[in-house]
């Protein structure tokens, strides 16, 4: 933190300062200071992405999801290919019971990035949520076939399966 405030010193007008300092206040569990952090990042440089980005992160932590909603739209219009936006603005819309607009987000980001076995596990636990238990196994399925010793994939399909009363598979 102290480097950064240096840092800041001799440069109030850097951006990336400002959201390195929020990443270390984020990590010490600092939050309100972390927003801050963020907040004066993109004030600095309105296009700063990541500072939108870890704005909308630890927002959501906070249980402002509307807000880390809007945050990781901003880092959207700025870079429409940042998958890990889409995947967090996806959770986010899944801890408001948004199922439907966590799934679109979802699709997206695995659309941008299919090799990332944890968007499936997202899309599946969202289709899980809304009794669409063919699409989550499918999704659990794709994810274990990505990274095969994903175990919260296999815990997932078990959980289905037991919900099912198929309990020998």
């Amino acid at each position: 933190i102290d480097l950064f405030k240096k840092c800041i010193s001799l440069r109030p007008d850097y951006a990336n300062a400002y959201n390195n300092m929020g990443l270390t206040l984020k990590e010490q569990g600092n939050l309100d200071k972390a927003i801050q952090a963020f907040t004066k990042a993109v004030f600095l440089e309105t296009n700063h992405t990541e500072a939108y980005y870890n704005l909308g992160l630890t927002l959501k932590e906070q249980g402002k999801l509307d807000e880390a909603i809007e945050s990781y739209d901003r880092a959207l219009s700025f870079k429409p290919d940042y998958f890990e936006a889409y995947n967090n603005k996806g959770n986010a819309l899944k801890d408001q019971g948004k199922l439907e607009e966590a799934i679109s987000s979802y699709k997206k980001a695995i659309t941008l990035f299919p090799e990332n076995a944890y968007g499936y596990i997202n899309i599946g636990v969202a289709y899980q949520e809304q009794g669409n238990l063919n699409s989550a196994l499918e999704a659990f399925k794709k994810s274990i076939s990505i990274k095969p010793d994903n175990a919260k994939a296999f815990n997932n399909i078990g959980n289905i399966y037991q919900d099912q009363g198929n309990l020998n598979k």
